[in-house]
Formats: structure tokens, sequence, C-alpha cells
């Protein structure tokens, strides 16, 4: 039985652990492999540290090295892994992040790397290295399911299984005029008040986090005591604390929403490789609106919405209002100076795409669907991330 990472790689010697040392090739690798999406070539610039993003994403991280017949670097893949309430119960879980192959890897690495990834998915759950991992998912672009197609070929038998699609929503900007006048208190119309949190906010908003998503099938895990994600993320995520949150409270001082814009841009960057006639079009508008443009060759600097969570329960026409409060404040306080994008997630149903656009902000949308992975071990023994009609997987963009 393979009990470590040792082990699973042993059999693959153009296969290893990243460690420090291929810091500066892997950067250089980064460059050659940019992400085709909507008619515009992207790349992340992870400068001056690579490996400074993957502590970001959980409490362990990995990054599989691919050699070429010359040991240069042809792909990486990065895992990471955290806590997540799945069905009420604290768990393990390993997301795979980042896949970069290079055209032209080596083709006895690329034949090595699927019969490792096959290996991966049928003994995650033994390895030692992975404290016990209950299970095991990625996400990929819905244009790119030929991804898919490439992991799974051959004789794997094992399944991706869909958990939930999700459209990621990026604000450029606002046209004139709209919410010139209004703030977040007018857009309220007595519902509450939005403010940014401060330190006394905490146990309330542990209070209202864990509510939220301690009975979702597939959620964050946070607890009312902390020892959780969100006291990791305090220390993990550069520049993130309590005050980095915006709340919504009710007239009975209850939190009912809150958000967390957050950049990664110290520790991971979007460069503009390749822009379409259309983008450009657009890029165009943005010093008319007092942004920056979009060149080729330019950062994207993106501030996230994370934590975005309004209270389960209300009805439609409160969370929206609600949402609007927390977007109004964003930009009533000029949060989102100094950004091009204004990212968040946006799931079946929600509709908050077309809210922003109905407040005059242009937007730009990308589809992804949410994966389990599952060895042919898992389906036999029903070892399913539950699912819930109406709810998705939770999804953090910010460390996606």
């Amino acid at each position: 039985m393979i009990t470590s990472l040792e082990d699973l790689l042993a059999p693959y010697p153009y296969l290893r652990v990243a460690n420090d040392a291929d810091n500066e090739e892997i950067l250089e690798f980064l460059k050659t492999v940019p992400m085709e999406t909507g008619g515009m070539a992207l790349r992340h610039d992870r400068a001056p540290d690579y490996f400074a993003f993957s502590k970001r994403q959980g409490k362990k991280d990995f990054c599989l090295v691919m050699g070429n017949k010359d040991r240069t670097i042809g792909g990486i893949a990065s895992l990471s892994i955290r806590d997540y309430y799945v069905n009420r119960q604290k768990a393990k879980v390993a997301y795979l992040g980042d896949l970069r192959i290079h055209p032209r890897l080596y083709r006895r690495t690329r034949v090595n790397w699927r019969n490792l990834y096959v290996d991966l998915v049928n003994n995650y759950r033994n390895i030692r290295d992975f404290d016990n991992c209950e299970y095991f998912y990625t996400a990929i672009l819905e244009n790119n399911r030929s991804a898919i197609n490439a992991l799974t070929k051959g004789k794997s038998k094992f399944i991706y299984r869909e958990l939930g699609v999700y459209q990621a929503v990026h604000i450029l900007f606002r046209l004139p005029g709209f919410g010139m006048f209004r703030t977040a208190r007018q857009v309220s119309n007595g519902i509450g008040a939005v403010r940014r949190a401060a330190q006394g906010d905490m146990a309330p908003l542990r209070e209202f986090l864990y509510e939220q998503n301690k009975n979702k099938p597939f959620y964050d895990y946070i607890t009312r005591e902390g020892d959780d994600e969100l006291e990791r993320r305090c220390q993990a995520w550069d520049d993130f604390s309590i005050s980095s949150f915006v709340i919504v409270e009710n007239n009975d001082h209850e939190i009912i929403g809150c958000v967390s814009p957050w950049s990664h841009d110290a520790v991971r960057r979007l460069v503009l490789d390749k822009c379409s006639l259309k983008d450009r079009a657009l890029s165009a508008i943005l010093p008319i609106v007092g942004s920056s443009p979009l060149i080729n060759g330019n950062t994207i600097h993106t501030l996230n919405l994370s934590h975005f969570e309004i209270k389960d329960n209300l009805d439609a026409r409160v969370r929206k209002k609600v949402f609007r409060m927390l977007i109004e404040f964003i930009f009533s306080t000029r949060m989102h100076k100094g950004y091009h994008l204004i990212s968040l997630l946006d799931y079946a149903g929600n509709s908050l795409g077309s809210i922003l656009r109905n407040s005059g902000f242009i937007t730009k949308t990308t589809r992804g669907v949410i994966y389990q992975v599952m060895s042919p071990d898992d389906m036999a023994e029903g070892h399913f991330i539950p699912t819930k009609e109406g709810i998705c997987p939770h999804f953090e963009l910010a460390v996606a």
C-alpha cells in the first residue's frame, strides 16, 4: 500500500516535489504557459516567491514538478489541503489548483504524470503527508473541459463528479451617473446599516459565519470558538483581519451580511499577454471612468470580494438589498481604488451579475464547474461529498 508521497513518486523519475531551489525556474516556466480564456491570454506572476501564494491556500501545500528529458521544468501541479464542513462534520479536503503543462513536455513525463494522477486519486486517503485527507476536488473553467479529458484519458477509471457550477463576476467599472447620489444607507431603505467591522465584532461575525456554513453540504470550516479556517486566514493572508470585513446589521444589530475585500496581488498577480479586439475597445473606456487601461503586458490588479455571505433565511427582496448595500459601501468608500477588477463569485439562482448590471456596473464573467475527483473505491463505498439542490459548494476565488 502507498502510504507516503515519497512512495507515490518513487516509480516516476521525472516527477518530484518542488523545493525552494526550484523557485526561479518555476517563475520563468509560468511565463511560457498562459491561460487562454474568452479571447484573452493571461498568466500568473508569483514573483519573487512562487511558494508564498501556496501558503495562503491551505494548512498544507505541495507543488509537483514535471521534468523534461534534460531535467528542465515542463509542468507543475499544485495541491493544497484545508478544513471544510462536509455534511456538517469537519473534514480535511485536498484541492488540485494550478495545473500547468507545456505543450512540448517530454512525452515520457506526460505519460508518467497521467499514471501518477491515477495513483494519487486511488491513494490520497492513505497518504500520511496529507494528514488523513478524506476528499479530493478541483475546479475547471467550463470552456476547458478538454482538461478533464486529458486527465481521464486511458484506463484511469476514476470519475469527475459535478458538484456545482459557479460564475466568476469581474466588475470593470461603473457607468457615469449610476450611484452618484446614492449611498448604501439610501439603498437599505430601512433594513439596517452597513459599516466596517471592528475588533468587538469578531464574536458575532464568527456566530454569523458558523450559522451560515455548518449546515451546508460542503463549506468553509468556521466555528464559534476559533482554531478554524477564519483564524488560519487571519494569520496567513496579508493584511487580513476583522477590520477587513464590511458587515450589514439589521435594526436589531444582528449581522445579516458580510464581505471582506482582499487582494492577493502581493503574492500572485494576473498579467495580460493578449487581449481581444472587443476587450481592447472596452479598455479604451477605462481612463474616462478613472481606471487604468488594460494593455498587453500589464498587471491586472484584482480585489477579491471574499467571505461574501448574506443570511440564508432572508427573502429574495431583502437579500438583493443587502447585496447592494455591501457593493455600494465598497464603491462609495473607494475601497476599489487602484484595482482593474473587483471579483466575486455568483452561483446558479443568485443572479448577482444581473443586479450589478442593473446598477450600472460593466462586468466580465467566466463560468466554471466544481468537481469531486473520485476513485473506484470512493464510488463503491459511496464516499461522496454531499450535494443539495440550490446550494453550490463553497469555492473561495481569492485562493483558487
